[in-house]
């Protein structure tokens, strides 16, 4: 969701296009949608802390809320619905301009090396103290089941601060999660459940200032989703770390920021038997479920409708959510190479 082009289409629609594709089929296992709206810079709801999306700004005037859209169409399909906060990004997601609260507190972010936006350091308490308002202002206003942050997505590039070193950043990131702890409570003092998107392994883990041992040990995550554009995942690592402390792990397959050499381009037809033998492994190494990540096709905007990809996405979901409905398919195993990340080429691990 939050993708650029939708403007001047039904709110209703643009949710029910999703909810359809994503849990419409008959024999379809999806049982949970992470809703994303972009960068967590704009809102596509009322907020008293963040600009309004100018995707969205239409809508609310005429006093349509997408969000509460989501979560309604969501529970009739009896879905468990989650709230996906990009929380490092500082871009505008659409435009990759900076945010407006990034160009009035320029010393809040980080240049990125590469591309012309900035990363949000969060070793800064003030940094740490708006996201988690902002955070707060979703958990408190709508009837999400969980919220998830997603600390994988940019944290290759997580800001390396001089003064304060490495165990500064680790500090910094930790006392976030150690306040959306106590900060993600419903209005009537119910908790909902905290998810964290991070890196493959727990040592790329460690270079991205995330230190996932010790939100295990003080439970500060309910859900490690784990990976993003690769076929590898240590999900024997992590299940050490959480070892009785019932935090489940999903690894993730991400279909858009491929694994290098296995884009749908590629392989085409063989897709569907790569995904077949990824999905078994995870499986096989202990997973509680699967995360997938950029399996979509938006026929509600402007991007072109490719029925070969949508019907294989459609097969997947009736497919990767048990191991059973794998069994004695035609499968791929594979041998990861390289992850792929808007044309930039970066090692799959962080060690």
């Amino acid at each position: 969701m939050g993708l650029p082009g939708i403007e001047d289409t039904d709110a209703n629609e643009v949710v029910d296009e999703n909810v359809s594709f994503l849990a419409g089929q008959k024999d379809s296992q999806v049982d949970s949608i992470w809703w994303c709206w972009g960068e967590m810079n704009h809102a596509p709801y009322p907020s008293r802390i963040l600009p309004v999306n100018k995707e969205y700004q239409r809508w609310l005037r005429e006093g349509v809320d997408p969000v509460k859209i989501c979560i309604d169409k969501s529970r009739v399909k009896g879905l468990e619905v989650f709230y996906t906060f990009r929380i490092a990004g500082g871009s505008d997601f659409g435009d990759w301009v900076l945010p407006p609260v990034l160009i009035e507190n320029p010393h809040w972010g980080t240049p990125h090396p590469i591309f012309p936006w900035k990363n949000f350091n969060f070793a800064l308490s003030d940094v740490r103290q708006y996201k988690l308002d902002v955070v707060r202002e979703v958990a408190e206003n709508y009837d999400f089941d969980g919220i998830e942050n997603r600390l994988q997505v940019l944290s290759p590039w997580w800001p390396y601060n001089a003064q304060l070193g490495v165990q500064g950043l680790h500090n910094g990131i930790y006392a976030f999660c150690k306040d959306d702890d106590t900060g993600y409570r419903k209005k009537e003092g119910q908790a909902v459940s905290i998810a964290s998107r991070v890196p493959e392994n727990i040592e790329g883990s460690h270079y991205d200032g995330l230190d996932v041992e010790r939100w295990a040990n003080e439970r500060l995550v309910d859900i490690f989703a784990l990976g993003c554009h690769n076929f590898e995942v240590d999900i024997k690592g992590f299940r050490r770390i959480t070892k009785d402390k019932d935090i489940k792990l999903y690894p993730s397959v991400d279909n858009f920021h491929t694994s290098s050499g296995y884009e749908h381009a590629l392989i085409k037809d063989a897709l569907i038997k790569v995904f077949r033998g990824v999905f078994s492994n995870f499986w096989y190494q202990g997973a509680d479920g699967m995360y997938a990540f950029n399996f979509y096709i938006h026929r509600y905007d402007k991007t072109p409708f490719n029925k070969e990809l949508w019907n294989m996405y459609m097969q997947a979901y009736r497919e990767m959510g048990s191991p059973d409905t794998l069994k004695f398919k035609d499968k791929i195993y594979v041998t990861q190479r390289r992850g792929e990340a808007d044309g930039l080429i970066r090692q799959s691990t962080h060690i």
